[in-house]
Parts: C-alpha cells; structure tokens; sequence
C-alpha cells in the first residue's frame, strides 16, 4: 500500500495560498485571486502550468474552466444533493422521537466517467471524499486548520495547525479534480457561512476603493 500524501494548505484561504507536499516542503500548487472587471481564481500547479480557473457569480454558479476544456457552471460538474435523514434521539413520556436533519453531497466525474461524491460539505462536519468503489473509507480527507493555547506548557504557548488535504493513491491519481473541486467548494462554503457582509474579509477580498 502507498503511503498517503498530505497537502498543507499553507493560507487559510480557498482563493489565495500556497499547497505544499507536507513531508517534502515542495510546492505543489498555488491559488491566485485577481480582482478586477472579474475576480477569477487561478489554480496552478509546480511548473506554473494553468490547471483551472474559476470566475466568480454572485447569483450563479461560478464559471468553471478545467485546463482548455470550454467553461461550465461549475454546478453543472459538482452535483450538489440533499438528502432528508431522521436521527433517533430520545424517548419522551414513552414515546420515541426522531430529530429530522439533512446532510449535502457533492458528485463530480473524472476524465473515465467515474464517480467521486464530497460529503460534509456544509455544517460543521470535515469535508471527506469518496470513491464509488467503497462509501465507507474516504479517499481524501480534509482537516481544518486550528490554532489554540497549550495550556500544558509554562506558560501556555499559542499553537497553529495549517489545514490539510491527506490523500491515497486513487485520490492521487486524479490530484488535480481533486484540489479543483475542494477549493470551488470551500468557498462556497465559506461565502455561504460568513453571509453577504462579512463575505469579502472572510475570502480576502480586497476593499473596493470609493474615493
């Protein structure tokens, strides 16, 4: 079995960091925002060669182009699925009652028509990947960066976690999809979750210039 490889997301920001090979140190990826008539996100890879860029929607979906293929709403390659569930989660005055809660997945295809499906991409849960080949152990998994005071140390010290990608083997074979579609949908999460007035700092968009 191949050993996993572990991406560090070295900024805290879908639209703008460096992604380096954890073990190595060596680049691997960088994410560029230009902001202008557009703001349109870039995906590069070592050599500096365009893997895919996004343009930004604020209704629609962003518009997606993956190498030379001819953009798409990026909805139309991540297909988004809400599914209803009831969670058991007590029993009152001799009466069980359920908790009814969704949860959202996010399928993309390959280049060979394979199905990948993103789970936890909303809530609080940590974005994982999944293969059709097994719906029970992730292919990729995403940890969010955390920063925290170690309270054991004399005197506590402030501690940093970047965020990580850990992928395995057929994750990395299709590496690029793979960062493509984590990153499209990071920021939407994000811009869904920080709303419309706090959007812009959480994304790091530059302030627009009113003078």
């Amino acid at each position: 079995m191949s050993t996993p490889l572990v991406l560090v997301l070295e900024r805290d920001n879908p639209c703008n960091t460096t992604i380096i090979d954890s073990k190595s140190g060596d680049l691997v990826y960088t994410v560029t925002t230009v902001h202008g008539n557009d703001a349109i996100t870039y995906l590069k890879d070592a050599e500096g060669a365009n893997v895919a860029h996004w343009k930004w929607r604020d209704v629609r979906s962003d518009l997606l182009t993956l190498g030379n293929v001819k953009p798409i709403a990026a909805s139309d390659w991540l297909q988004k699925s809400t599914i209803p569930f009831n969670r058991q989660v007590g029993i009152l005055m001799g009466t069980r009652w359920a908790l009814n809660e969704y949860f959202s997945t996010v399928t993309f295809r390959d280049d060979k028509q394979r199905p990948f499906k993103w789970r936890g991409v909303e809530g609080g849960a940590q974005m994982a990947l999944y293969s059709s080949e097994d719906n029970k152990k992730p292919i990729v998994a995403f940890q969010k960066s955390l920063s925290y005071m170690d309270r054991k140390a004399n005197p506590p010290i402030p501690v940093h976690r970047n965020a990580t990608l850990t992928l395995d083997s057929h994750a990395q074979e299709i590496m690029n999809l793979v960062i493509v579609s984590f990153l499209v949908l990071e920021k939407g999460r994000r811009s869904k979750e920080a709303g419309q007035g706090t959007m812009a700092s959480a994304l790091g968009i530059p302030p627009i210039d009113l003078r």
